[in-house]
């Protein structure tokens, strides 16, 4: 990876060609779109075979830049996304589940992403192991606090001026008691963890 002008969306499929075609659709519009990568995680014969069709009519048909992956067995979701960040030519890879559709102001979000200059990515994780052959230590910052970890943790998360949260307590508290001015917040569009349909302020970008 090294490419910081495009993006690649990965789409992870299993048994999903009925989506795949609305899926494509969603992202045919973004310029900086430049690679798309497909990996299929063991989807029975016929399933495998419509996925082909469906990738072969959009390669000729639209001239996307789609490169497939399959896999005999199944491997899981987790491994299948590795799959697709392990083979992205761009320095920025979008994952994009096959039964989803990317949001309309996809391009929008994008852009902003390129134009940001040399971020700095700070990763949270109760597990480090084995995260940096996806996540080099030369250019992500990994967080490792041993003493008052959640005061400490949650302190510097709120330092930050960019965030993409997950469906969890921890990054929607440390983007929300951010203060910085014109910071940005990039959310799961899907994905509301809590009862509350105000869960997600609505400045917040949702992909």
């Amino acid at each position: 990876m090294g490419n910081n002008k495009f993006i690649t969306v990965g789409i992870p499929t299993y048994n999903s060609s009925i989506y795949l075609k609305q899926c494509l659709d969603s992202i045919r519009g973004p310029k900086v779109i430049n690679e798309i990568l497909i990996s299929d995680d063991g989807s029975n014969e016929s399933e495998l075979l419509k996925i082909k069709e469906i990738v072969s009519i959009y390669q000729s048909k639209y001239s996307l830049n789609i490169t497939f992956f399959e896999s005999e067995k199944n491997m899981g979701a987790y491994r299948n996304k590795l799959k697709l960040i392990e083979n992205s030519k761009n320095e920025y890879i979008y994952i994009l589940d096959s039964d989803n559709l990317a949001s309309k102001n996809l391009e929008s979000v994008i852009n902003k992403i390129l134009k940001l200059d040399n971020p700095k990515f700070l990763l949270w994780s109760n597990d480090f192991t084995d995260l940096e052959k996806y996540f080099p230590k030369n250019e992500f910052l990994y967080v490792i606090n041993l003493e008052n970890k959640i005061l400490n943790d949650l302190h510097l998360l709120t330092q930050c001026k960019y965030f993409i949260v997950g469906p969890s307590t921890f990054s929607w508290w440390g983007a929300w008691l951010s203060t910085k001015t014109n910071k940005l917040c990039i959310r799961p569009k899907y994905i509301n963890p809590s009862n509350n349909i105000n869960f997600w302020p609505e400045s917040w970008i949702s992909i």
